[in-house]
């Protein structure tokens, strides 16, 4: 009965955390180094974004504050938008549900753009 019991505080916990549908985010300006020539993507530290239950979750490197959010339909409308002014790592956007279709993410961290999309099934 305890490994039942167990086993179930496991499935209750940790599934949530296997069910985040995760949103690649690109930067959308990369800076520039000498010559105008972009700085390669792989050294810029992009911020991890999952979406789970109607709440988009965004993880930065560095404890950060001021991180924006906004939310673009398929025809480009805003749907969402937000400001974290918490001080973390980490920060959640309760954005509610959202009717089927494909979306556009973008996520601005002080002077720094970054771009992802997903889909809504």
């Amino acid at each position: 009965m305890r490994k039942f019991v167990t086993l179930l505080l496991i499935i209750l916990f940790c599934a949530p955390i296997l069910c985040a549908e995760e949103i690649k985010l690109n930067p959308k300006d990369p800076p520039k180094v000498g010559n105008g020539k972009e700085l390669d993507r792989e050294l810029i530290n992009v911020p991890i974004a999952s979406i789970e239950n109607g709440v988009i979750n965004i993880e930065t490197e560095l404890a950060s504050w001021g991180v924006a959010v906004s939310v673009y339909d398929g025809d480009g409308v805003v749907v969402y938008s937000s400001v974290s002014n918490t001080e973390s790592k980490e920060h959640s956007f309760a954005i509610g549900s959202l009717s089927t279709d494909d979306y556009i993410i973008e996520v601005q961290i002080g002077d720094d753009y970054y771009e992802g999309d997903f889909t809504i099934n």
